[in-house]
C-alpha cells in the first residue's frame, strides 16, 4: 500500500516538472531576447526595492529603540535628581532639628542653676555641705603651694617608713621621677583635687582605708586644710606604688 502511493507521487511529480520544462520552453522561445533582459531588469529593481525596504525597516526599528532607551535615561535622570532634591531637604530638616534641638539644650542648660562656678586657673572651690554660709570658700592652690605641699609630704613619708620596707634606691628613683615630671604630676594634682575635694568635703563622714590593709575607719567630715593634706598623702602614697 505504502509502496504504490509512493510511486503515484513520483509520477505526478515527474510529470509536473516535464510540464513545467515545456511550458519554459514554449515561453522562452515564444520571447525576444529584448523582452527576457527586460524581464530581468525587473526583477533585478524588485528585489533592490525590496532590500531597500527591508534596510529601511531596520533603521526605523533600531531608532525606535535608541528612542526608548533615551526615554529610559532621562526618566533615571529625574528620578535621580527627585531623590537628590528629597535627600538635601531630608538634610536640611536633620540640621535643623539638630540646631533647635541644640538651642533648646542651651536655653535649659541657661535655665537651670549651676552648681559650681567655672573655675579660674590653679585654683580650686571647696564646698562644705555642714556649712552652707561659707559655700564661698576659695582656697588658692598653686603649683608652688602644690610642689610645697608635696614635698612635705614626701619627706614625712620618708621619715615615717623604715629602711628595712623601702631601700635608699626606690627612695632615690621615685625622688627623681618626682623632680624630672613635677611640672606634669602639678597639674595632674590640681585636676585630681579639682575633681576629689569637693566631693570628699561635701560628705558628712568620709571612710578612709590605710594603704596596708587596716580595717575602715569612720571619721568627721575634713575641714579644708585636712582634704587638701588627705589628697596629697594619696597621691605620694600612688608615686610609692611600684616600690
Amino acid at each position: 500500500m505504502n509502496q504504490v502511493a509512493t510511486n503515484n507521487a513520483e509520477r505526478r511529480r515527474r510529470q509536473k516538472s516535464r510540464s513545467h520544462r515545456q511550458k519554459s520552453c514554449n515561453k522562452s522561445a515564444a520571447q525576444s531576447p529584448l523582452e527576457v533582459a527586460q524581464q530581468k531588469c525587473h526583477a533585478i529593481a524588485v528585489r533592490s526595492r525590496t532590500v531597500a525596504a527591508r534596510s529601511r525597516a531596520v533603521t526605523a526599528r533600531s531608532r525606535a529603540i535608541a528612542a526608548r532607551r533615551r526615554a529610559i535615561a532621562a526618566r533615571r535622570r529625574a528620578v535621580a535628581a527627585r531623590s537628590r532634591v528629597v535627600a538635601q531637604q531630608n538634610c536640611h530638616a536633620l540640621a535643623a532639628g539638630s540646631r533647635a534641638t541644640k538651642m533648646l539644650r542651651h536655653r535649659q542648660r541657661e535655665k537651670s542653676p549651676k552648681t559650681f562656678a567655672p573655675l579660674p586657673k590653679n585654683e580650686v572651690v571647696l564646698v562644705s555641705a555642714t556649712e552652707p554660709e561659707r559655700s564661698d570658700v576659695l582656697t588658692d592652690i598653686t603649683p608652688e603651694t602644690c610642689r610645697r605641699d608635696v614635698r612635705m609630704k614626701l619627706q614625712e613619708a620618708d621619715a615615717a617608713q623604715s629602711e628595712t620596707t623601702r631601700s635608699a634606691d626606690c627612695r632615690s628613683f621615685a625622688s627623681q621621677n618626682y623632680v624630672e615630671g613635677r611640672n606634669r604630676r602639678c597639674g595632674v594634682t590640681l585636676r585630681r583635687l579639682r575633681r576629689n575635694v569637693p566631693n570628699v568635703a561635701q560628705r558628712r563622714s568620709v571612710a578612709t582605708e590605710a594603704t596596708h590593709g587596716e580595717t575602715r575607719v569612720e571619721t568627721a567630715a575634713p575641714s579644708p586644710e585636712e582634704a587638701v593634706a588627705q589628697a596629697a598623702t594619696k597621691i605620694v602614697a600612688s608615686s610609692y606604688r611600684h616600690c
